[in-house]
């Protein structure tokens, strides 16, 4: 015999898309744009065959009572709307980290004597040869 499914064992956590729990107007008044992709957390009452007589086909409804925006709402659902489990997230949130400063690398400054006699710039590299430090031994003012 095949296991019992979750959705239909009462007390389990179910969820179930906002629109179907809600009419559509009041989804869209709460959720805005997400209203039709809004995901509610609920836990089934009850569940039933609900198989019109004579029908071979297995159509089950399951009770669920739905937290929509802190209000608690009853409803019955057809088992294909239900899904098993709490609302998992669709789109994780990713924590980026601030980036730690470093301490900068003793770097020896060397300085040419005939630019400075010169008047042109002198420009210090660090170790991996990125500039640092501009000084320019003339000031020009616009």
């Amino acid at each position: 015999m095949p296991p019992l499914d979750p959705r239909r064992v009462i007390g389990s956590k179910i969820h179930a898309l906002a629109k179907h729990v809600t009419s559509d107007q009041e989804c869209r008044r709460l959720f805005g744009s997400n209203w039709s992709t809004k995901l509610v957390e609920g836990e089934v009452v009850s569940s039933r065959d609900a198989r019109k007589p004579g029908g071979a086909r297995a159509n089950w409804s399951i009770v669920g009572n739905y937290i929509v925006q802190n209000v608690e709402k009853t409803k019955e659902l057809n088992i294909r709307s239900v899904k098993k489990g709490p609302v998992t997230p669709s789109n994780p949130v990713i924590v980026v980290a601030e980036p730690v400063a470093q301490p900068i690398a003793a770097t020896e400054i060397t300085r040419e004597e005939s630019a400075i006699e010169n008047g042109t710039s002198i420009i210090t590299r660090s170790p991996t040869n990125l500039p640092l430090l501009t000084l320019s031994s003339s000031f020009h003012s616009i």
